[in-house]
């Protein structure tokens, strides 16, 4: 298998990382206080959503933090990146304490249904979570270690990221719990219907287009 290049590991890098923050602020925005009230209309599933999102950054995050083969394959983690660019100066992590939770709670829940490692032993997704936040920006730094390693020092990166649609989704979910709050007054239970309506016909489109490909 060719060896990527130094700017081939940036590029992926940057993709993965970004992709986790754009989702770490999704969870940051949606679950704020500020919104308690309107997640409390549907509880159940919000709950079981935030759970469903932190365990899926987990997955990806935590393998960042793999050995360089798994199985006889190599591995995109950063002891293969350091490796590759052994220049890299990069913090030392073979102790690290949040590091090590995650990996465990990969390895023993996640991956694993190990026979002696119950959920209730293991931390509370509040606590991942914080985790979670520190290992992102952990490996926002080893990105900035490859860009330097790239020539591009000096041009920091902006971690905090403008998500297209966002605000639409806000905006839908607020508009959903009003209309459900309010589902017994007559203007809104006509808003509904010609809101069911008006799925129905989207859904029609839908079936109607082409399939892609």
């Amino acid at each position: 298998m060719k060896t990527p290049t130094a700017l081939e590991i940036e590029n992926r890098f940057c993709q993965e990382i970004y992709h986790c923050q754009v989702i770490m602020q999704y969870l940051n925005r949606l679950y704020s206080p500020s919104n308690h009230h309107i997640l409390n209309i549907s509880k159940n599933y919000f709950n079981d959503l935030y759970i469903i999102k932190i365990d899926y950054l987990t997955s990806k995050l935590i393998r960042f933090f793999d050995p360089e083969k798994s199985m006889g394959h190599d591995n995109f983690s950063i002891k293969k990146i350091h490796a590759i660019l052994p220049t890299l100066e990069l913090q030392d992590y073979s102790e690290n304490k949040t590091i090590e939770i995650l990996k465990e709670y990969r390895n023993k829940y996640l991956s694993h249904n190990d026979l002696t490692k119950s959920r209730n032993v293991l931390p509370s997704y509040f606590n991942i979570k914080k985790d979670l936040k520190i290992i992102i920006s952990y490996l926002f730094d080893v990105l900035d270690e490859i860009r330097k390693h790239n020539g591009k020092q000096g041009t920091q990166l902006v971690r905090d990221v403008s998500v297209h649609g966002e605000d639409t989704y806000y905006n839908i979910l607020i508009g959903g719990a009003y209309l459900d709050t309010h589902r017994q007054d007559s203007d809104v239970r006509d808003i509904v219907k010609k809101a069911k309506e008006w799925n129905s016909n989207q859904k029609d489109t839908v079936i109607a287009r082409k399939p892609l490909g």
